[in-house]
């Protein structure tokens, strides 16, 4: 009898822990200005949206102080939120890529870079 409860509590827990997306995930860039220069130590916005094929499915913003190296990392899913919801991504769907729109001046006019993934 307590095999059978050991088991059923573990597949209850098993049911319980099943896999689920993220809501936040790490991205790193380094930022650079129209120049190519390293933009360091720098306020920079940040846009970021997740596109399945041209179709944008979330987007938010972020303001990020970049490192003396010009690295700006973010939390993809804590930025202010634009439009959609990263949660209702239905990452089985396709293929999905990020789009990154960003300006060194740290305002909202914004240089777009894509990564396909």
């Amino acid at each position: 009898m307590k095999k059978i409860k050991t088991i059923t509590l573990f597949l209850l827990i098993c049911e319980t822990l099943s896999a689920q997306a993220p809501l936040e995930f790490s991205y790193q860039a380094v930022i650079r200005d129209a120049a190519e220069n390293l933009v360091a130590s720098q306020i920079v916005g940040i846009k970021i949206s997740i596109l399945q094929g041209a179709a944008a499915v979330f987007e938010e913003t972020h303001s990020i102080t970049t490192t003396q190296f010009g690295v700006a990392s973010l939390e993809i899913g804590s930025g202010s939120l634009v439009s959609g919801s990263l949660a209702a991504i239905d990452w089985t769907t396709g293929t999905y890529s990020i789009r990154t729109e960003t300006d060194p001046a740290g305002g909202t006019t914004a240089q777009t870079a894509d990564r396909r993934g």
